[in-house]
């Protein structure tokens, strides 16, 4: 399975919201159909300044990537482009805004089924799940000349890897080179996020804030554009196919 989505194409749905949870704006990116054909989902919240959003878990697996603006995760500052990971029902927050709002990417390899708001979804919680959660320092992207006259592809860890397999790389390719996903360790499902350059996927160049998502592809191949690619790869644990 292969999924995309470029930024130009989803921030055409973005959607405002204004409720006692949340309050700002969303941007869908993917989406699946929870019976009929389960399969990723991905979306983009741009927090409003200063509003909470209260502590709560999920049911699924998630990468969050933060990408504008600043503000706090529980007790962690967070800026672009910090990483959050978390496993099912690993409760975290509450996330605040600071003064420029807070955006942030939300990726799961499964359909979502909404948040579970703490304390009150405690009793709900399903005993003997190991829970684990990660954060990223701040990743910082190439200037676009130093990406174009890279030479030779540069992999660089950005989250600390698990035995489960998840794990996260910063990843650099010289303009119009490729480069094998099998080069990276491990197999469970992965998020390509655009940093710099582009994707080439399907006859598609999917430029900065683009998506791509990649599950049972051995042989999917990591083209860049003719500025070169910089791209954070995101991958999660095996298990994440399946729902908890």
């Amino acid at each position: 399975m292969i999924r995309t989505r470029s930024w130009e194409e989803a921030v055409k749905g973005r959607i405002v919201r204004n409720a006692p949870e949340f309050q700002g704006t969303r941007v869908p990116l993917l989406d699946s159909d929870l019976e009929a054909s389960p399969g990723p989902h991905a979306f983009v919240i741009e927090q409003k300044p200063h509003f909470v959003v209260g502590a709560h878990f999920h049911r699924e697996y998630q990468f969050q990537l933060f990408s504008a603006g600043g503000g706090l995760l529980g007790k962690h500052a967070v800026q672009p482009l910090t990483i959050h990971y978390s496993s099912p029902e690993s409760a975290y927050g509450p996330i605040v805004a600071g003064s420029e709002g807070l955006s942030y990417y939300t990726l799961r390899a499964m359909q979502g089924v909404g948040a579970c708001y703490m304390p009150e979804s405690r009793p709900q919680m399903k005993l003997g799940l190991n829970k684990h959660q990660v954060m990223s320092g701040a990743v910082h992207a190439r200037a676009p000349a130093a990406l174009r006259a890279l030479t030779a592809p540069a992999i660089q860890p950005c989250i600390s890897a698990s035995p489960d397999g998840m794990a996260g790389w910063k990843l650099a390719v010289p303009p119009a080179a490729t480069l094998p996903a099998r080069a990276l360790p491990g197999s469970g499902a992965r998020y390509y996020f655009v940093l710099g350059g582009s994707l080439n996927v399907d006859a598609q160049a999917l430029g900065p804030g683009s998506v791509a998502f990649v599950c049972d592809e051995a042989d999917f191949l990591i083209k860049a554009g003719e500025a070169g690619l910089e791209v954070l790869v995101l991958q999660f644990p095996e298990q994440a196919l399946q729902r908890h």
